[in-house]
């Protein structure tokens, strides 16, 4: 029979990372909800206009969705966060690679998107790098900040927020449901209708979620 796992099982290291993901997601969701023009199209050419969009995305992030996947496995498999002081080499290795490999893909991306290289690549050429660069640096990258936070939480630095995180963590899909609802009470015409507010005023929104 399927339960809640107790307490002595859980694991705190993954219910932090939960936690600072959904809060991330929590953030992206925003951004993206309030910038949405779904109501704003008719329905024929917004399939149109968007269907490209999405199979190129699925042809693109599935792999890459699984992949993760598998790595998570993986690491699971080895206990890395069962065992965090015996791997703690590894995890600084792993920080090290993801926050210097990220970093530089990161670049060259933003530098396609503001045109750093127009003179030696055409439109076409730079917005599919530009994407490929983007899509290939968001694993390193989350790389860098699970390994960095597993660090900080081993060294006992911001327990506090820590704490916030795990929180959060323990119940990650009642949160990621309930944030939903929320959002769509507060941007669409059925709710509040504050779609389009200034975008300064979503990490505050974010904070009070």
């Amino acid at each position: 029979m399927v339960g809640p796992v107790a307490v002595k099982e859980r694991i705190a290291g993954l219910d932090i990372i939960r936690g600072f993901a959904l809060l991330g997601v929590l953030l992206v969701n925003m951004v993206m909800v309030n910038q949405s023009l779904l109501f704003r199209e008719t329905k024929l050419p917004r399939l149109l206009n968007e269907l490209p969009l999405v199979l190129i995305n699925a042809i693109v992030m599935i792999p890459r969705i699984l992949g993760l996947f598998l790595i998570g496995l993986y690491v699971g498999k080895l206990g890395v966060f069962q065992r965090i002081k015996e791997h703690l080499p590894q995890i600084r290795k792993a920080m090290y690679v993801g926050g210097g490999v990220g970093a530089l893909l990161s670049v060259a991306h933003v530098g396609l998107q503001l045109g750093w290289f127009e003179g030696y690549l055409t439109p076409v050429i730079s917005g599919t790098a530009a994407v490929f660069l983007r899509e290939v640096s968001t694993p390193f990258l989350s790389l860098f900040y699970v390994s960095g936070i597993i660090l900080l939480w081993h060294r006992g630095a911001l327990s506090w927020l820590f704490a916030g995180f795990a929180a959060l963590g323990r119940m990650a899909l009642t949160n990621y449901l309930v944030q939903c609802i929320v959002l769509a009470w507060l941007f669409y015409g059925h709710g509040l209708g504050l779609m389009g507010i200034s975008i300064v005023y979503i990490p505050l929104m974010t904070l009070g979620i």
